[in-house]
């Protein structure tokens, strides 16, 4: 597990929006001397005097639905908000299998989260690691072939995800 440190795209930033609408967009790069290993920002969010959404995401583009973390915050009552970072270099494995995928991959309780880059359009796994940064929460891989073949998983975590046989299996049972 890693905090935030030099693993993060360099594009990486706050956004604070509505939450329903999305409206009143803003959005704050972090700051490129924010240090390594650290999992506090303290930045200067302007925000109107109402709950907004934040999220910490590795571009604008990817702020409302690929984002690491998210909270809501009352600025009607506050100025301040904050929020714990906890991000992961998550390692994926097919231990046997040469290579497998593409497999969806969703944030369990956030059903407008879509992953970003490579996993974008599916995540193609090797027999080799596999790294994917995510931020803390419960995940699943599926099969989009057999939906109901999926793998759930926690981050942060220690161990590579190795994948269960059935969701590793290549497509076709050809190797």
């Amino acid at each position: 597990m890693s905090g935030l440190s030099n693993d993060l795209p360099a594009t990486t930033g706050i956004a604070v929006f509505l939450p329903v609408t999305g409206a009143l967009f803003d959005w704050q790069p972090l700051p490129a001397d924010r240090g390594a290993d650290t999992d506090t920002i303290d930045l200067a969010i302007q925000a109107p005097a109402r709950e907004v959404l934040l999220t910490l995401a590795p571009s604008a583009a990817c702020a409302r639905h690929s984002y690491f973390a998210q909270t809501t915050a009352d600025f009607t009552k506050s100025e301040r908000a904050t929020f714990t970072l906890e991000l992961a270099t998550v390692e994926f494995s097919t231990q046997d299998v040469d290579h497998t995928g593409p497999l969806q991959l969703r944030r369990l309780g956030h059903p407008e989260w879509h992953p970003s880059g490579a996993a974008a359009a599916g995540l193609r796994l090797t027999r080799n690691a596999t790294p994917l940064l995510l931020g803390a929460g419960d995940y699943e891989l599926v099969d989009p072939v057999r939906p109901k073949i999926r793998q759930a998983f926690t981050v942060p975590t220690a161990a590579p995800i190795v994948l269960d046989a059935d969701l590793a299996l290549p497509r076709g049972r050809k190797p």
